[in-house]
């Protein structure tokens, strides 16, 4: 499994010393998909981890987002009991001889009333939770910017589908993530479950044009990666 690690004051970052930074950072790890197909069960035994980066996050955006779904209807039962056939009866009074079979509008025109349609929104559930993260990328040396392209790599290959025979593709690798502050995970600001990675851009041009160092690596990057989680967040998952 590879491990990378961006900047390198991070270097002395790994399982037995994890908790010694003080510096914030976001801990990456990409899963093969067949964890993917165990969720409701434990899946610290059957998780076969084909990647993790540790990326500082001082200049990061991290933003959290849940989706609900709404509906509007009209709720007829307040129709039918709100003394509709008296609003009408009186209604018709006000017309006087107007001919009924004109226009709703033209009805409503000349009376000065609207039906009441009685709208109200009813709740159709929530959409699977969103994460986006915005890494501001730049190598103080050579060496740093070749750790940059093999994350970039790294991410482009695992995150992308293999295609076999041509008849069938092989799901990419799932993401699991911890945020750290302080040298613990920040568990107060949410709790991730495993995560289909539902975007990957990068900026190799972020401040409007484009520099380079000598082999043509950017000096500057920025990468977007976009999460979505693979079960619907509850009450108990926040």
């Amino acid at each position: 499994m590879a491990s990378y690690v961006f900047p390198s004051s991070l270097t002395s970052i790994n399982s037995k010393a994890i908790n010694k930074s003080n510096q914030p950072f976001i801990h990456i790890m990409l899963y093969d998909w067949q964890v993917g197909n165990k969720l409701d069960q434990d899946t610290s035994s059957i998780a076969t981890k084909v990647a993790e980066y540790f990326i500082a996050i001082p200049e990061t955006t991290i933003q959290e987002q849940y989706n609900h779904s709404w509906e509007s209807n009209s709720d007829m039962t307040q129709f039918i009991s709100g003394g509709i056939m008296k609003k009408l009866k009186g209604l018709g009074q006000r017309l006087g001889n107007f001919v009924l079979g004109d226009s709703t509008n033209g009805v409503e025109s000349l009376a000065g009333y609207m039906l009441n349609d009685f709208v109200k929104q009813n709740y159709h559930g929530i959409d699977f939770r969103q994460f986006e993260f915005l890494f501001n990328m730049i190598p103080k040396s050579l060496a740093e910017a070749n750790t940059i392209k093999s994350i970039m790599t790294s991410l482009k290959l695992h995150t992308t589908p293999t295609y076999g025979n041509g008849m069938f593709v092989e799901y990419p690798a799932i993401v699991q993530f911890v945020v750290y502050s302080g040298g613990e995970s920040n568990t107060p600001l949410f709790r991730s479950q495993f995560c289909g990675v539902q975007s990957l851009g990068f900026n190799y041009s972020p401040s409007g044009f484009m520099r380079t160092f000598q082999d043509g690596t950017p000096v500057q990057i920025h990468m977007n990666l976009s999460l979505k989680e693979l079960k619907k967040v509850s009450d108990t998952g926040i």
